[in-house]
C-alpha cells in the first residue's frame, strides 16, 4: 500500500509542477527533455550506482524500455498540445480515462477477480473523473472553433496512456519478475531524453527553440518526483495488487488530491459537482480496495 501511496503523491506532485509552468514562462518540451535526464541521475542517486551500462543490452526488457521511451515522448508532448487546445479538463478526462483499457486488459490476461465492489467502484470511479473535471459553461467556446481533426488529439492521447500502463503492468509482471527494477525505469526515461535532446537540438539549430536557463531548472524539478511515480507504480505492481485495483485508485486519487491541493495551493474554485465527484472519488478507492 505504500508503495501506491507514494507513487499517488508523486504523480500529484507533478500535475502541480505542471501548474506553474505558465507562470514563469516555462517552455514545457524543454523542460520535459531536461526531466528525462534528471530521471536517470534520481535512480543513481537512490541506487548508489550508475543505472547504465553495456548488461542492460543484454537484458530481456530492453526492447519494451526502447519502445515505452518513444511512447513516453511523443506522448508527453502529445499531451502538451492536447492542453493548448482543449485545456486541462478535456486532457485531464482523455488521460486518466485510459483506465478503462487498463482494467479490460487487466480482466482478459490476467484473469483477475471480478467482484461487485470492484465494479460499483471502477464505475463510481468513471463517474468521478468525469464529475471532477466538469467545465463551466462557456468554457468549451474555443473548442467548438477548431478543425475536426484537432479532435482526434484527445482520443490519441487516451490511447498513448492506456497503452503505457498496460506494457508497464506486462513488463512489471513477466519480464522484470515483480522487482520493480530501477535499472529498466532509468533505461526507460534514458532513452525518452536522448530522442527528446535529439529533437530538441534540431530546434536549436533551426531557431525554432530558444533555450534559457529556467527550462533546465524547470525539468530538473519535475523529473525526481516523475522517476518515483513509475518506480512506485511498478513496486506496487509486483507487491502483488492487481492491476484492475491499482490504477483506478491511483488514477482516481490523483483526481481527488490534485483537486484538493488546486483549492489550497492554486486557489482553484471548484463547483458543487466538482466537489461532489471529489467525495465520489474517495468512496470509488474504498470500494475497490474492499473489492481486492
Amino acid at each position: 500500500m505504500i508503495f501506491l501511496l507514494l507513487s499517488i503523491i508523486s504523480s500529484t506532485l507533478i500535475g502541480l509542477i505542471f501548474s506553474y509552468y505558465e507562470r514563469f514562462r516555462i517552455d514545457t518540451f524543454q523542460a520535459v527533455v531536461a526531466n528525462y535526464f534528471t530521471c536517470v541521475l534520481t535512480a543513481w542517486a537512490s541506487t548508489g550506482e550508475f543505472p547504465l551500462s553495456a548488461s542492460v543490452l543484454e537484458t530481456d526488457w530492453l526492447p519494451y524500455a526502447l519502445g515505452l521511451s518513444v511512447f513516453f515522448i511523443s506522448g508527453f508532448t502529445l499531451v502538451g498540445i492536447t492542453y493548448r487546445y482543449f485545456g486541462i479538463t478535456i486532457t485531464t478526462i482523455a488521460v486518466r480515462m485510459s483506465m478503462i483499457l487498463t482494467l479490460i486488459f487487466a480482466f482478459i490476461w490476467y484473469d483477475e477477480n471480478i467482484t461487485v465492489l470492484k465494479i460499483l467502484g471502477i464505475l463510481m470511479a468513471i463517474a468521478a473523473i468525469w464529475l471532477t473535471n466538469i467545465p463551466h459553461a462557456g468554457s468549451l467556446s474555443v473548442q467548438k472553433q477548431l478543425k475536426r481533426i484537432y479532435w482526434s488529439l484527445p482520443l490519441i492521447a487516451f490511447l498513448i496512456q492506456a497503452l503505457i500502463e498496460i506494457v508497464l503492468q506486462y513488463v512489471e509482471l513477466n519480464v522484470l519478475g515483480q522487482s520493480g527494477d530501477p535499472i529498466f525505469v532509468a533505461t526507460l526515461f534514458a532513452g525518452a531524453g536522448i530522442i527528446g535532446l535529439t529533437i530538441m537540438l534540431l530546434g536549436y539549430a533551426t531557431g525554432k527553440i530558444q533555450p534559457a536557463w529556467r527550462h533546465l531548472w524547470a525539468g530538473i524539478i519535475l523529473g525526481i518526483p516523475n522517476y518515483f511515480s513509475i518506480y512506485f507504480l511498478l513496486r506496487a505492481i509486483g507487491a502483488g495488487w492487481e492491476g484492475s485495483v491499482i490504477f483506478p485508485i491511483n488514477n482516481v486519487a490523483i483526481i481527488g488530491l490534485s483537486a484538493l491541493l488546486g483549492y489550497l495551493l492554486l486557489k482553484e474554485k471548484l463547483s458543487r459537482l466538482n466537489m461532489v465527484g471529489v467525495a465520489m472519488a474517495m468512496i470509488a478507492i474504498v470500494l475497490i480496495a474492499l473489492g481486492a
